[in-house]
Parts: structure tokens; C-alpha cells; sequence
């Protein structure tokens, strides 16, 4: 996680990437139902967002806001309950 912050520090522009990459993964372990990665993949969704410069958040938002509107939309209430404690503390 620290490398992928430094990355994301050191590379603001690449923050695109990042986030449709993240989404991308994200949404493809709750199509398999891995549900594991899936939490390991929105904690770090999360603290990206958190070390994100305001300058650049811009770039990162809207791949992390598609990424909660999916897991909202997940038949899992496993899923809904992880996201909002990971939102809302």
C-alpha cells in the first residue's frame, strides 16, 4: 500500500489509471465473488483516496464513486455493510 501511495504521490496525472484500474478489479471479484479482494481492493481504494492531493482528486473520484455505486448495488449485504463502515469511519 505505501508503494502504491508513494506511485500515486510521485505521479498525480497517472491517478486515472490507478482508479480505473482499481475499479476495474474491484468489479471483477464481486462478478467471481471473491469477496475478500474485494474488501482488500476498496481499503485501498479508500486510503488512496485519503493521501490524494485535492489538486488532483478530480482525476480519482469518479472511478471510486462508480466503484461504491457498484458495491451499493451488490446483491451482498456483505458487501453494503463493509462499505459504509469503510465510508462513514
Amino acid at each position: 500500500m505505501e508503494k502504491l501511495i508513494y506511485y500515486a504521490a510521485t505521479s498525480p496525472e497517472k491517478l486515472d489509471r490507478i482508479g480505473e484500474y482499481l475499479n476495474h478489479r474491484i468489479e471483477r471479484y464481486l462478478y467471481r465473488s471473491r469477496f475478500g479482494f474485494v474488501k482488500i481492493g476498496m481499503e485501498a481504494m479508500d486510503q488512496l483516496l485519503k493521501a490524494c492531493p485535492s489538486q488532483w482528486l478530480n482525476l480519482y473520484i469518479e472511478y471510486y464513486l462508480k466503484t461504491v455505486q457498484r458495491l451499493l448495488e451488490s446483491p451482498e449485504p456483505e458487501m453494503q455493510t463493509r462499505l459504509s463502515k469503510i465510508l462513514f469511519f
